[in-house]
């Protein structure tokens, strides 16, 4: 079998070509991928601190009060602001439906916050029976 020299030309450029628009194909996928990990990342991060700031701001605000007052666990917070970007930052999230994906928050909020205070009336209750004993 004779081979021309310009087809043997073309098909060896098509599989250098071709070998070339695979390679980058996956390496942008790889490169998308870990960009979306990365953003993910940070939005956990941004969630986590605006929770805490939340915090820290309801405790001063007890504390300034001076008449005490029940502060919620962190978890709670951090529950609450995660439901709440995830609302914020949904693009199917629109006027008609945000105030029913508010509700979701609401209620999510509400179950931590139930969670919460079952753990610490058990907890309490541990600490009472250990100190009877």
């Amino acid at each position: 079998m004779d081979i021309n020299p310009t087809t043997l030309v073309l098909v060896s450029t098509g599989s250098t070509l071709l070998g070339v628009i695979v390679t980058s194909f996956f390496n942008l996928r790889a490169t998308r991928m870990a960009k979306e990990s990365e953003e993910r990342t940070q939005n956990k991060e941004l969630v986590v601190r605006a929770a805490i700031e939340n915090w820290k701001q309801g405790a001063d605000l007890i504390m300034k009060s001076g008449r005490g007052g029940k502060l919620q666990p962190l978890d709670v917070y951090l529950v609450h602001m995660a439901a709440t970007a995830n609302v914020i930052f949904d693009p199917t999230t629109t006027p008609e439906n945000i105030e029913a994906r508010f509700q979701t928050v609401d209620t999510l909020t509400e179950i931590a916050n139930a969670r919460a205070t079952r753990l610490a009336v058990e907890l309490r209750k541990r600490h009472e029976r250990e100190e009877r004993h």
